[in-house]
C-alpha cells in the first residue's frame, strides 16, 4: 500500500474558502452566512455606432435607476 498522507493538504479546501452554499433560483445565490447574492449580465445596444445624443441617453436612464439602490445594495460594474 502506498502512503498518500503526506501528499494531502492540511490547509482549507475550495469549498471552505467561497462563501457560496447553494444556488437558490436562477442568478440568486445563497450565501454561508445566509445573506443573498444576485447577478446579472446587461447588454446594451452597440455604443459605437450611437450618436452622442443616445449615449448621453442612456448614461440619463442608468444614473436615475441606480442611485436608489445604492442605500441598500452594493453594485460592482
Amino acid at each position: 500500500m502506498v502512503a498518500l498522507k503526506r501528499f494531502r493538504a492540511t490547509g482549507p479546501s475550495f469549498a471552505d474558502l467561497v462563501p457560496y452554499a447553494g444556488l437558490v433560483d436562477n442568478g440568486v445565490l445563497l450565501l454561508k452566512d445566509g445573506s443573498l447574492m444576485a447577478g446579472w449580465y446587461f447588454a446594451g445596444p452597440d455604443s459605437d455606432s450611437a450618436t452622442d445624443f443616445e449615449r448621453n441617453e442612456l448614461s440619463r436612464q442608468i444614473n436615475a435607476i441606480l442611485p436608489p439602490m445604492a442605500r441598500a445594495f452594493c453594485r460592482v460594474v
